[in-house]
């Protein structure tokens, strides 16, 4: 669950992103096996589902360094920056 600027941020760009008949990747990635593309400055996993539960880890927050402690290979995918939707884990690392 968001709150704040984020959340309302975030919930614009999912409005912006369901009404859109094209859309139009500025950036693709390949990142833990995962193809990835960057949409309006969001990261978004192609597999993404909305119907998916969602976990917010606030970044450098200490649940962000515990899930970087305990995957060390998703530093991959934290490098692409604060914004990531829709990625999610099909097998243990």
């Amino acid at each position: 669950m968001q709150a704040g600027k984020l959340g309302v941020d975030l919930s614009l760009q999912t409005a912006n992103l369901r009404n859109q008949s094209r859309l139009d990747p500025t950036a693709l990635k390949n990142v833990y096996g995962r193809n990835c593309m960057e949409i309006g400055g969001v990261w978004i996993d192609e597999g993404f589902d909305a119907k998916m539960p969602t976990l917010t880890i606030k970044a450098q927050s200490d649940a962000y360094f515990k899930l970087l402690q305990l995957h060390p290979k998703i530093k991959d995918v934290l490098t692409l920056g604060n914004h990531l939707s829709g990625w999610r884990r099909t097998a243990r690392p």
